[in-house]
């Protein structure tokens, strides 16, 4: 029998995933001896027999693959890395005909200390994941050991990242390290054959971590704390839960007044609320779920969805959602959140109840006072969280780094489910970048993202490590929470940048990190303006590397110099709909849209009739400001703001535009949360979208928007034409039907004018390949259809789809614009606000 020797280093997603064991067994199948390990850049497989037999090895280890693994590379090792001195008995077991034998390696010393040693870490971390099937049957078992334990888990399911200290991914460096393990989970942790072979977070309800629930005192309430957490949200209590990345405010969303008490608390008059049902089958009654929605839900990771709402469920779940499409839903993922339904259908001891639709509705709310970071302290939850919620589901499973739940935007059978935000299970799940041709492709580049919706991006070589939702950047928890999770990464994967990448905004919290970082390890920083960050993003996701168009639409931007181009808009301008040229040199201004004045400032995004009366001024119909706005003190005031031109800043925001609109047609005249108006308005355009035969529609079939050019902008676009008609179309009292039909007209305008400005642009460059990005495009109706017209007229459209479209994403796109101008150059320091 003619027999090889070879290695394997496997590098991906494959510690703490069941990953080895898989490995060990699937060797013996093969009939493959030697063995596996860890190590700091991933797994190390040895393998000894028959040629046929290793390559059907290779072959099955990537298509049958655990649940959580993820294979980024397999690399074939020289013999001289084999250590073939240790490897003897394998080999004398092979050439002796003997069955095939393999092990599990321990961990080598000098990696499991790799940070005393400064040895490169390169492995990756599991994000969390949902609560896998055969635990969720072993939980509900009552013939089971572990049933109704709360913290249940196994290689393919339950906590990682949020507990993970450092690497490689062992107990000792986990928040379970203070939990010994009894001889029975001990002895399931060092079986091979057994699923929780290595699963650092297993424990029983000998070993493990306990429940606890408590008042808002602080005081142990008596009897099984999830029947009596179950008892005091029917009794329209409000629960703080702790979870897998923090604690979550709950309630019961049947019970319209204890909904209405979690509003006043936490001060959310209006922002929707996302629910927990048990199964699909339950929230089939809230919301359309088709079956790449429901797979989703029932996914490892377990993401909140936003689902279409049926017709009628304002009158039925009132105060979750009013006023919008679209319902946020989410499955039970977590050992506590399934016992707490299975309490509710009254313990049933078989499974048959899981495909049947429960009563039981729960809002789940992030806990933390708004804005501020998640809470993800026992201690810290009491004290933040005492005036919001009644009682305290707790247990003593530590909490290492908060991780918010992810948002969705439900795909259809033509378009993919949209990221909105990114957060549990998805982070920190790299992102794999092109290799750079140069030496710069080593460098590890940090990228501190944006004021809003922070996010970091930390990358080695072709590996970007995509951190979860921070936050905005206008309270010390989130300033801290984004130096927290910086720390975090450089200790795991033991590395430190080489090149800081900053916005150009010159107050951004953001900027001022990495300033820091620049002048204490004495790096080069870079700075790229919003918008080229926004279309570099999508690049990013695309692996676009050839020049693009860019259209970026959002609230607003800075402007600025990015890169080493010049050629951009006014250093100070505040831009919130621009049209770029982004290729490898950095980013060419090509147009925006045609600035307003922004009565009152900052006020007026949060007062969207602000903006509907400085289109009014800016149309000739100033004389309806104060008749449309009467029930606001401030309406004479800003009429003469506006001619006076009094704190009345130019915007070129496309997200006031829709505010303006909502304001005009009557739909929304104050924003209590961000994008409300735009929302509603959307919503209201969804109802109308539907009736082919619009009225409205039919009314103005040809773009009224118009295309003028100025010696710094090729392409300026002129909406107020569109407006024009608006007003005239929307003279109170409006109807709720035509409010639809005009903010569905309203779209279709903007869907037409967008268009001939991206043509404009492309005739002049010759490009057609064009990304759209920034937040206006999680308006669907707006993305889709400016996303279907253009490619009906021949362009290659790109939209985000796994990466936040919004400021979420700024990170990456920080980072990718930064490795595809270092493609070209050598860092260098570019001088930013502050240096001297």
């Amino acid at each position: 029998m003619k027999w090889q020797i070879q290695g394997f280093a496997i590098k991906g997603i494959v510690q703490g995933v069941g990953f080895r064991p898989f490995v060990f067994n699937l060797a013996k199948q093969c009939d493959c001896s030697g063995d596996v390990c860890n190590n700091g850049l991933g797994v190390e497989i040895r393998l000894c027999g028959q040629q046929k037999n290793i390559d059907l090895f290779i072959q099955r280890l990537q298509s049958e693959l655990p649940r959580l693994a993820r294979i980024n590379q397999i690399q074939s090792l020289p013999e001289n890395q084999l250590d073939i001195e240790s490897f003897s008995e394998v080999i004398e077991s092979v050439k002796n005909n003997q069955p095939a034998i393999f092990a599990i390696r321990a961990t080598p010393q000098k990696i499991a200390n790799s940070a005393e040693n400064n040895q490169k870490i390169s492995t990756l971390i599991s994000p969390d994941a949902s609560l896998c099937d055969d635990c969720r049957s072993e939980l509900l078992d009552p013939k089971n050991p572990r049933y109704r334990y709360p913290f249940i888990n196994c290689t393919h399911c339950g906590p990682r990242y949020t507990i993970i200290a450092d690497l490689p991914y062992d107990r000792p460096f986990t928040t379970m390290a203070g939990f010994e393990l009894c001889k029975s989970c001990q002895q399931e942790y060092s079986d091979p054959q057994d699923r929780r072979f290595h699963a650092q977070p297993n424990a029983c309800n000998t070993c493990g971590p306990q429940l606890s629930l408590l008042n808002n005192q602080g005081q142990p309430i008596d009897g099984d704390p999830i029947e009596q957490t179950l008892e005091r949200l029917r009794q329209g209590e409000i629960l703080a839960i702790k979870g897998l990345g923090g604690f979550h405010l709950v309630c019961d969303a049947n019970n319209a007044d204890a909904v209405a008490k979690l509003r006043a608390r936490k001060h959310r008059p209006a922002k929707p609320f996302a629910v927990m049902a048990a199964n699909t089958a339950s929230l089939e009654r809230w919301v359309t779920i088709n079956p790449s929605t429901a797979d989703l839900l029932k996914s490892a990771q377990a993401p909140i969805v936003l689902c279409q709402k049926q017709s009628q469920i304002e009158l039925q779940i009132n105060g979750v959602a009013d006023g919008l499409n679209q319902l946020g839903v989410m499955l039970p993922y977590t050992p506590i959140h399934w016992l707490l339904f299975h309490q509710a259908a009254g313990q049933p001891a078989t499974e048959a109840w899981l495909n049947q639709p429960q009563d039981l509705l729960l809002v789940m709310t992030s806990a933390n006072p708004s804005g501020e970071p998640l809470v993800i302290d026992n201690r810290e939850a009491i004290n933040r969280l005492s005036n919001i919620a009644d009682y305290f589901l707790l247990h003593d499973r530590d909490i290492l780094i908060r991780n918010d739940d992810p948002l969705l935007i439900a795909g259809t059978e033509q378009q993919p489910s949209i990221m909105i935000r990114r957060g549990r299970g998805y982070a920190p799940a790299p992102v794999f970048l092109p290799k750079l041709l140069n030496k710069n492709n080593d460098l590890n580049i940090l990228a501190t993202g944006s004021y809003l919706k922070n996010s970091i991006c930390y990358s080695q070589g072709e590996m970007a490590h995509f951190s979860q939702h921070i936050g905005d950047l206008n309270c010390v928890g989130n300033i801290e929470f984004q130096k927290e999770i910086y720390r975090h990464l450089s200790q795991a994967y033991q590395m430190q940048p080489d090149i800081v990448i900053a916005d150009s905004h010159p107050e951004s919290p953001a900027v001022r990190f990495a300033q820091q970082i620049s002048q204490q390890l004495n790096i080069p920083l870079l700075q790229v303006q919003h918008h080229h960050a926004h279309i570099a993003a999508v690049m990013a996701e695309y692996q676009l590397a050839q020049p693009v168009i860019g259209l970026a639409l959002d609230g607003l931007g800075f402007g600025g110099q990015s890169l080493d181009i010049s050629q951009v808009a006014d250093n100070k301008s505040l831009l919130g709909g621009e049209l770029l040229l982004v290729n490898a040199d950095g980013c060419q201004h090509l147009g925006g849209l045609q600035p307003l004045a922004l009565p009152g400032g900052d006020a007026a995004a949060k007062a969207p009739w602000r903006m509907a009366a400085s289109v009014l001024f800016s149309t000739g119909n100033s004389q309806q400001i104060k008749s449309r706005f009467k029930d606001f003190a401030a309406a004479a005031f800003t009429e003469t703001m506006l001619q006076k031109q009094l704190n009345c800043p130019k915007t070129s925001s496309m997200g006031r535009l829709f505010d303006a609109c909502a304001s005009l047609l009557n739909i929304c005249q104050v924003n209590s949360f961000e994008a409300e108006a735009a929302s509603k308005l959307e919503a209201a355009a969804a109802k109308d979208a539907s009736q082919s035969n619009s009225a409205a529609a039919s009314e103005q079939p040809t773009s009224l928007a118009r295309i003028t050019s100025s010696s710094s902008q090729p392409f300026v676009l002129d909406l107020l034409p569109i407006f024009n008609v608006l007003i005239q179309s929307s003279i109170p009292p409006i109807s709720i039907s035509r409010q639809n039909q005009l903010a569905y007209w309203f779209h279709q305008q903007l869907i037409e004018a967008l268009a001939r400005w991206v043509i404009s642009a492309s005739k002049k460059t010759g490009i057609k390949d064009i990304c759209l990005s920034g937040g206006c495009f999680l308006n669907q109706i707006l993305a889709q259809g400016l996303q279907q017209k253009l490619q009906q007229l021949g362009f290659n459209v790109y939209l985000p789809i796994c990466h936040p479209v919004n400021d979420g994403s700024i990170s990456l796109g920080q980072l990718y614009a930064a490795r595809m101008h270092l493609n070209k150059v050598q860092p260098q320091q570019h001088k930013v606000s502050g240096d001297k």
